[in-house]
């Protein structure tokens, strides 16, 4: 057995804590705050000990296994966190972050049907807008969930999708598009009009500004799986399981598009392939499919189906899958 090893850590929760995101005005609304620990434990015999300095309430995890853990704060209350491992026998990886106690903005499909501004929208975009053609290079969608990888083209392919996808399903979407109207707005304003479609910083806030509250409502309404650049993309992770067990499709953009959206494909985020190793280990081997949107011809080209286990064979990891089907969308570009 290994010696005891403690370690000591503190955080100090906000002063203040409000937000305006009800709407475009400045709305004051008081949230509490949580501490957020995610916890990866590989067996050893670990403890913590989470104690308010202010009102000296302890808390304690005895063998905590890997998960997400959350304990309310006091506005401004400093807080120690105490570990004790032992050195010899296993290891762990601990995460903190002070974070809102809100919920992410995910509703269920029988739930978007019935909201009737939202279905009022889809009624009038279905009327004007083109239906897609879609092209099966081989077989069609198999009779259980599947992972269909898509390049963004702007906001065309997302939007067609959601429109005429046959099927259920849930997208994956930046988790500013869920967080309410200054959520969208600022999206719109920094990310998508400015540092991507690259419109002049006064057009984007402008536009941001106008397009905000329309764009927020229409989000509310769609299927979206929020998706975090930090240990939050657990939570993605989570959602996306309880989607495939429901039986619903999981639509992912995982092109890079932080300079413009391209026609060719540069780079792939590889989160969709820690999705696929999860739903392994779990011993699901799940279907994944490739499309590629042609603007010019209005196309959905779709791939052969592949299956993950084979994937995991020809690729050493996720990056080499990443860019091996990053090529694989991009062969579909000028297939006829």
């Amino acid at each position: 057995m290994g010696k005891e090893v403690i370690t000591t850590m503190t955080c100090r929760a906000f002063k203040r804590l409000t937000t305006y995101r009800k709407s475009i005005f400045k709305t004051h609304k008081e949230y509490k705050q949580s501490l957020l620990l995610y916890i990866e434990n590989s067996g050893g015999e670990i403890s913590f000990e989470i104690t308010d300095l202010n009102t000296k309430e302890v808390k304690k995890l005895d063998k905590p296994e890997t998960g997400k853990y959350s304990f309310p704060l006091e506005r401004n209350h400093k807080i120690q966190i105490v570990i004790r491992s032992k050195a010899a026998v296993g290891k762990y990886l601990i995460q903190k972050k002070l974070i809102k106690e809100t919920e992410p903005n995910i509703f269920n499909l029988e739930e978007n049907r019935k909201r009737k501004s939202f279905k009022a929208v889809r009624f009038v975009n279905r009327i004007i807008t083109r239906r897609p053609k879609i092209r099966f290079l081989k077989e069609q969608f198999p009779n259980e969930p599947i992972v269909l990888l898509s390049n963004h083209v702007g906001k065309k392919a997302p939007s067609k999708i959601e429109l005429f996808y046959p099927r259920d399903y849930r997208m994956w979407g930046t988790h500013e598009m869920t967080e309410g109207c200054y959520g969208v707005r600022q999206y719109l304003r920094t990310t998508y009009f400015y540092e991507k479609k690259h419109f002049p910083k006064w057009i984007a806030r402008l536009l941001g500004t106008i397009l905000a509250p329309f764009v927020n409502a229409y989000y509310r309404g769609m299927k979206l799986i929020p998706t975090y650049d930090d240990f939050r993309f657990m939570m993605s992770i989570k959602l996306s399981l309880d989607a495939i067990d429901k039986g619903l499709d999981i639509i992912i953009y995982p092109e890079d598009s932080s300079e413009g959206y391209k026609d060719n494909l540069e780079h792939f985020f590889s989160g969709f392939a820690a999705l696929l190793e999860t739903l392994y280990k779990k011993g699901r081997d799940i279907p994944v499919f490739v499309t590629y949107f042609q603007r010019k011809t209005n196309t959905f080209v779709i791939s052969e189906m592949m299956m993950y286990l084979d994937l995991k064979k020809q690729y050493e990891d996720k990056n080499a899958l990443a860019e091996a089907l990053k090529n694989k969308m991009n062969s579909l570009k000028d297939v006829k």
